[in-house]
């Protein structure tokens, strides 16, 4: 974690410059761009579990078109 204390009689402006300075210097704002739209995969088990859910869903609305019940 970053920590800036403000000086003796320094301007809000230069406190925040030497801030976004420090900020720059350490690197958490490219790591954090890095990690922003980072998704994590899913497992196996999981994507073949959505999978089955939606052919079984697909299978009973086909189904339900063949009856009649759905137009």
């Amino acid at each position: 974690m970053i920590e800036v204390k403000r000086r003796k009689s320094e301007s809000f402006e230069s406190l925040m410059r030497r801030f976004r300075k420090q900020v720059q210097m350490s690197g958490k704002m490219l790591q954090a761009k890095k990690v922003q739209y980072h998704k994590s995969h899913k497992s196996k088990n999981v994507v073949r579990e959505s999978t089955l859910l939606r052919l079984k869903r697909r299978a009973l609305l086909e189904y339900k078109q063949k009856v009649g019940k759905i137009v």
